[in-house]
């Protein structure tokens, strides 16, 4: 490894140095192997964390970062309190634009989640604990092991050996407060919480412990089946635009053990720590977040055989690592599965992909297919609501781990989506030409000049002619969010017809409804009142559309019109076409899969609070309750809308998939145990 680092090392600087000398780098690297061992109890194993030590130190000042700005907790020396105290040098320390670099090394452990004022903290602590919050409806949180955590719950264990996710979530929010919106925020946690594991007659070091640190008797309190584990899951990723961008790495699923490896000459490391150092030097100036992650994810996939897979949470992953630049990156398809002639996608109809689309397959750092080789390309056979299969033109001869080394590119997408009727209203006349040819050459674009879906409009930006695509007339609002994008080649015409057919993916979206007496439900509406002290004016349910003001909100109650528990997802379409998960500032659980019983009386508690801002115009919310959890796995892509996942054996998503592809037939009448509430709303100014 050593040879490995010496060898980039020259080159990645000379790269990076340039964007590197405008902001202050600070960094806090926590690391415990030797934890104590106590006869007569159980202990925590003995960890390589102190090599992750060395090797992230000698990176972070290759990276730029200076000696002094770097604090180290090692061993004895990592007790909560000295972290506590560190953290608040570390934000004294800290001023807008800074990076701030949290690496923790060491066990992971799900705990007792309490609060402040629990029975089980003795009344003198409470106050040191402060930021704990019962908030797991699991009844756990996560926990970083700090250097004299017990393994086990003892009589009076107060929780002050342990870092609570809640006192991470704190300590984050602080930091992105401070650096602000110009500022950046890393986190590398290598460790996790899952049990002990071996492969083959050699044991692998792992990090974490499946035994949960209780007081006795304490499951009494669990209330739900929760299985959101992670520390993923328990962190705040949401940002209102004056919070610095945060970027957080977690070396395995909550489900999966964390992995120790070896290096070439015998040397322990965390998987994660190596791999993540290794990857940055590997891809120099391609060292996006988001690529980073591609290629820690391809080595540790093809390490420990699909095994342990790593996650990372958190906006603009575009950027690049330790610096405010960004890679432009053209939409992609991640790999779920490769065989000797197919593939798997995880990207289906609400990513704009359908049956006969034609993809290219480039290697998974690739930021433009226009500049990178292509590998092979492949047709869509199959495809559904979040995820396709491929037949690929070549017989792949390596292994089945090998599907995270590509990603897939839409080169050229079929013509079933239905008829676009385009209006290309652009002063240039060559541009106009141009516009014409290539969208004529499309069967399933009609150019017209009146009663349009879409029109495509340029304005001058720089002294070059750039356009964007609206929806009908309005021209507030761009389709979907895009950009202003600069009319000087075919790729830019490819990406507006793929912004065209998503967004008839989206209209069709809007239509699907589905009604089953054995999910029944009714939604109210209730306006803002202007009553002191009340947030509702619950007298009276709104009925039919309604208008709210930008910045402003509304309440929504979802009521059980049944005997049995029902389970309710939202999902929010935006007046430009985007389709995300409905964003609700205060909900009555999570808004995937959360209970609504029967019988339920009226109160704040289950009445969602519903933001709106802009864009203006027509919203629309689809209100999924079933009977049973629907599998909706990985539905959200990092960053906002939903993309990832597969549906599985989901009779919904089924019915959903062949309504939007026309071949529904007699569906409709299937007992499929749903039901879909559609709630329109206009947005005003």
């Amino acid at each position: 490894m050593r040879h490995f680092l010496m060898k980039y090392f020259s080159i990645f600087l000379l790269v990076f140095s340039f964007n590197l000398l405008a902001r202050t780098k600070h960094a806090l690297i926590v690391a415990i192997g030797a934890y104590p061992q106590v006869s007569g109890t159980s202990n925590w194993s003995q960890l390589s964390s102190l090599n992750d030590a060395q090797l992230v130190k000698k990176f972070l000042l290759d990276q730029g970062f200076k000696k002094e700005h770097i604090d180290t907790l090692y061993e004895n020396q990592a007790t909560s309190p000295n972290l506590i105290k560190s953290l608040d040098n570390a934000i004294n320390k800290l001023e807008k634009g800074d990076v701030f670099y949290f690496h923790f090394s060491g066990h992971g452990q799900q705990v007792a989640d309490l609060s402040a004022d629990s029975k089980f903290i003795p009344t003198g602590k409470r106050s040191t604990f402060q930021n704990l919050r019962t908030d797991e409806t699991d009844g756990y949180d996560e926990a970083l092991v700090m250097f004299d955590a017990p393994l086990n719950w003892t009589p009076n264990y107060d929780l002050s050996a342990h870092f609570i996710d809640d006192q991470i979530k704190f300590y984050t929010q602080k930091i992105r407060e401070k650096i602000g919106p110009e500022g950046q925020l890393i986190l590398l946690l290598d460790a996790c919480h899952s049990g002990t594991a071996t492969r083959g007659s050699e044991t692998t070091k792992v990090r974490g412990q499946s035994a949960k640190c209780e007081p006795e008797g304490y499951t009494s309190l669990l209330n739900s089946n929760d299985k959101t584990i992670g520390f993923d899951a328990d962190i705040d990723f949401t940002n209102n635009g004056t919070l610095a961008n945060m970027v957080a790495f977690f070396g395995c699923k909550a489900e999966q053990v964390n992995n120790e490896l070896k290096d070439e000459t015998g040397k322990g490391y965390g998987s994660l720590t190596y791999f993540f150092i290794q990857s940055v030097y590997e891809l120099k100036d391609q060292a996006s977040y988001q690529n980073l992650f591609s290629k820690i994810n391809e080595k540790m996939i093809i390490k420990f055989r699909n095994q342990q897979n790593p996650i990372i949470e958190g906006d603009n992953l575009n950027t690049l690592v330790f610096d405010g630049g960004v890679i432009p990156q053209k939409a992609y398809f991640n790999l779920t599965r490769l065989y000797s002639n197919t593939a798997s996608l995880d990207a289906g109809i609400l990513r704009g992909l359908q049956k006969g689309d034609s993809l290219g397959f480039y290697s998974n750092i690739t930021t433009d297919p226009k500049n990178s080789n292509l590998l092979f390309k492949g047709c869509i056979t199959d495809c559904d609501l979040y995820s396709s299969k491929v037949l690929i033109n070549m017989n792949h001869l390596g292994s089945k781990e090998d599907y995270v080394k590509y990603r897939a590119f839409l080169i050229n997408t079929t013509n079933n989506a239905g008829l676009i009727k385009l209006k290309i209203n652009v002063s240039s006349k060559l541009k106009r030409k141009e516009l014409t040819k290539y969208f004529e050459g499309k069967s399933n674009v009609k150019i017209v000049e009146k009663d349009f879906d879409y029109q495509i409009v340029d304005t001058l930006i720089n002294n070059e002619t750039q356009a964007r695509i609206y929806i009908g007339n309005n021209t507030v609002n761009p389709l979907r969010g895009m950009s202003f994008m600069s009319l000087s080649s075919n790729a830019v015409f490819d990406e507006f017809y793929v912004y065209l057919n998503q967004s008839l993916r989206a209209d069709a979206f809007r239509k699907i409804d589905l009604k089953n007496p054995k999910a029944s439900a009714t939604i109210n509406i209730f306006k803002r009142s202007s009553l002191p002290g009340a947030e509702y004016d619950t007298s009276q349910s709104i009925s039919g559309n309604f208008q709210v003001k930008d910045d402003n909100f509304f309440g929504l109650y979802i009521r059980n019109d049944g005997s049995d528990i029902l389970y309710a997802n939202i999902i929010d379409i935006f007046p430009d076409n985007r389709i995300v998960w409905m964003d609700a500032e205060k909900s009555p659980g999570k808004l995937h899969n959360f209970q609504v019983k029967p019988n339920a009386q009226l109160n704040t508690n289950n009445i969602i609070k519903c933001s709106v801002s802009k864009p203006f115009g027509m919203e629309q919310f689809k209100i999924i309750v079933s009977e049973e959890p629907l599998d909706f796995s990985q539905l959200e892509e990092i960053g906002s809308s939903l993309s990832r996942g597969q549906s599985g054996d989901n009779p919904l998503l089924d019915y959903i998939n062949s309504s939007l592809s026309g071949t529904r037939g007699s569906t409709g009448s299937v007992n499929i145990g749903a039901s879909v509430i559609n709630v329109f709303f206009e947005i005003i100014p």
